[in-house]
């Protein structure tokens, strides 16, 4: 892993893990394992870059499909 790359699949994995667990009823220590992830995320997403207004717009993906039919065919 490179330095500073937060284990975001491992976090993912986890978290469906003890989710699907407390829905089939075995929800003894899955909470303290969502708690674990909350507290192994939250010092990264402290960290992590923000994404500014401009830089998010830039990152729209333009809706392309159906978009011709959505304004009457124009």
């Amino acid at each position: 892993m490179a330095a500073g790359k937060p284990p975001i699949a491992d976090w993912i994995a986890e978290t469906y893990d003890a989710l699907r667990r407390i829905e089939a009823g075995d929800d003894a220590g899955q909470f303290a394992r969502l708690d674990q992830v909350r507290a192994d995320f939250a010092p990264w997403r402290a960290r992590a870059p923000r994404v500014s207004d401009a830089d998010a717009t830039a990152l729209l993906v333009p809706r392309t499909i159906g978009s011709s039919n959505a304004a009457g065919g124009r």
